[in-house]
């Protein structure tokens, strides 16, 4: 805890009330590196001095995270005021399904910007992207997680490490 709190003490976070778009350098497997695009929104009620939830959604290739996130997260009144959530589209450039241990970099990048409780974060797939967020989730972060949401999955991918987070499945009707 004291770890926590001292990392956050003098240091400016992100922005918050506003929807932020950026680059992130990502580290492949043969440790080439590139940007990825990623889009978060930083909580309204979020205050430093506080550890806040986490939620890091990965989309379907040629998804516009920015449109998603406020169409999604961003309108819905409690997640906007209490949590951080950021989207990242699978891509050439991040293919998360073939490499999962990539999703650790939007984590990564939002844990600089913001003080994230270490037990709050949640990862969610969309549609086509529940494949990949269940690989990583399974195979990447099993002692990570707190939960993962999966939004319209189109198919179900469960093994060992399957009972380690809470997983929340949303379909639309």
């Amino acid at each position: 805890d004291a770890i926590q709190v001292n990392s956050f003490a003098n240091r400016k976070s992100g922005k918050t009330k506003k929807v932020m778009s950026e680059e992130m350098e990502v580290v492949y497997a043969d440790q080439s590196s590139r940007k990825v695009p990623i889009v978060w929104h930083g909580a309204m009620a979020y205050q430093s001095k506080k550890p806040a939830k986490l939620v890091v959604t990965v989309l379907p290739k040629d998804t516009d995270p920015k449109a998603w996130l406020e169409a999604n997260w961003c309108a819905d009144e409690i997640a906007k005021k209490s949590w951080i959530v950021a989207a990242v589209a699978e891509s050439d450039n991040f293919p998360v399904a073939d490499q999962p241990f990539l999703m650790a970099h939007p984590f990564g990048h939002m844990l600089s910007l913001f003080n994230i409780a270490a037990d709050q974060w949640s990862l969610e797939g969309v549609g086509d992207a529940c494949t990949a967020a269940q690989k990583v989730a399974c195979e990447g972060m099993p002692g990570r997680l707190a939960g993962l949401i999966l939004r319209n999955p189109t198919k179900a991918v469960t093994n060992a490490n399957s009972n380690r987070f809470a997983t929340y499945v949303l379909a639309d009707a």
